[in-house]
């Protein structure tokens, strides 16, 4: 039984994906203000990029349709007002500040990915 253990995990381990784009090669840090966004991150997404202005995410799991979804619920949940969305991205509002969100399906089977691009227009100063 206690060598059934071992095997059992290093085969649990061995079927976790890991096969981000040669894009995404390592993780970054999420930059401000990204990282106070509660953007909908878990075990197998990466941030691939990120400056003040755009972040790039990637998503082992799921499909397209269940990221939109989950970036719209973390959006609006953020006080963002839906403005307008095309067939491959939306754009939110927020006291003049704009972020489009582009949810790209990559590959297909075992190779599939989701990729995010996000990017941030800040609001206009006061005049």
């Amino acid at each position: 039984m206690r060598t059934l253990i071992p095997i059992a995990l290093t085969l649990l381990f061995a079927c976790h994906k890991t096969h981000y784009s040669s894009d995404c090669t390592r993780a970054v840090p999420l930059a401000q203000p990204w990282d106070t966004m509660k953007l909908p991150l878990d075990g197998n997404s990466r941030v691939c990029s990120s400056n003040d202005l755009k972040t790039d995410v990637e998503h082992l799991d799921g499909d397209r349709a269940g990221w939109e979804g989950r970036y719209d619920q973390a959006m609006t949940a953020l006080g963002y007002a839906k403005e307008r969305c095309s067939s491959t991205s939306c754009s939110y509002t927020k006291a003049g500040e704009r972020v489009s969100v582009q949810v790209n399906q990559v590959a297909a089977g075992k190779k599939a990915k989701t990729i995010v691009h996000l990017n941030r227009t800040p609001a206009p100063p006061p005049k």
